[in-house]
């Protein structure tokens, strides 16, 4: 049911909100899932959510559906400055699995660790998003922390 309520959210919420929810669901409720209760499953949560708004996002800047009714662009701006470092990043990622022939389940594993919210960076690459939805970006970061300084205080 949960996961069921979870999902339909995930479609029906517009990507900017997505983009904050995922912030905000992998921040406190995965974190605190995998800190105070030892879950240490929970650390799938973030990967999944920035899978699934790739996805999202991908849809929408290619298909023009959902939320932002988008359409092909005029003007290619090509790649942006940090793409190449990420693609060199990739590259030695892909390159070090394939020489040192490492496991499909390792490879899988290290794709989640190494790849975790590349999701997000794939959302804000190919969405038009607005100075509002960095901003509900920024205030989700400050509101974590504030929640999150008493439990490290406490240490």
């Amino acid at each position: 049911l949960i996961m069921g309520l979870a999902v339909t959210a995930g479609f029906l919420l517009p990507v900017p909100w997505l983009l904050v929810a995922t912030l905000v669901i992998s921040a406190i409720f995965a974190g605190s899932l995998e800190y105070f209760l030892k879950f240490s499953q929970a650390n799938w949560i973030p990967f999944v959510l920035a899978v699934f708004l790739a996805v999202r996002a991908t849809v929408e800047t290619r298909f023009g559906t959902g939320a932002f009714k988008l359409g092909p662009r005029a003007v290619s701006p090509g790649l942006a400055l940090f793409a190449y470092p990420a693609i060199v990043y990739l590259t030695v990622l892909v390159a070090s699995g394939v020489a040192n022939q490492i496991p499909g389940s390792q490879a899988f594993a290290a794709v989640k660790n190494y790849l975790m919210m590349w999701g997000v960076l794939v959302a804000l690459v190919t969405l038009p998003l607005h100075e509002r939805t960095f901003k509900a970006l920024w205030r989700a970061v400050v509101i974590i922390g504030a929640l999150q300084l008493p439990s490290t205080m406490s240490r």
